[in-house]
């Protein structure tokens, strides 16, 4: 196994693209703190995790929210002892995963270009938000 005991984070861990990345690193044999909005769905991936022998814990959060990103890294920390290897954000910070890009409020496009200063969207949303 390449990534044997190391030690992970994975944002937006429960589905789409962060659920397989999350997947794929225990597959591997990483250690992964997996975190979201919800915690249904992180619970549910954290179990196949460990069914691999794999160790796993959760943390509910959001990416845009700095206070939650302090306290999902210090559990995350504290889960591992202290050691993080791999940082994966995999965390969409806009309308849910199951909304295609191009049906993204513009609210919640600003919201992020006023955070990152970047994002991936369409030409025409872009100039249709952002005005």
């Amino acid at each position: 196994m390449r990534l044997e005991n190391r030690k992970a984070i994975i944002t937006g861990a429960a589905q789409g693209m962060g659920g397989t990345i999350t997947r794929t690193l225990a597959g591997e044999g990483a250690d992964v703190f997996l975190t979201a909005r919800t915690l249904e769905p992180l619970q549910k991936v954290a179990a196949e995790i460990r069914a691999m022998g794999r160790k796993a814990e959760v943390a509910t959060g959001d990416v845009t929210k700095e206070k939650d990103v302090e306290s999902i890294v210090a559990a995350a920390k504290s889960f591992f002892g202290g050691r993080i290897d791999i940082l994966v954000n995999a965390a969409g910070a806009t309308d849910p995963i199951e909304t295609p890009v191009w049906g993204n409020r513009c609210r919640g496009l600003r919201g992020i270009a006023a955070q990152e200063r970047r994002w991936i969207v369409s030409p025409d949303q872009a100039t249709r938000c952002l005005r």
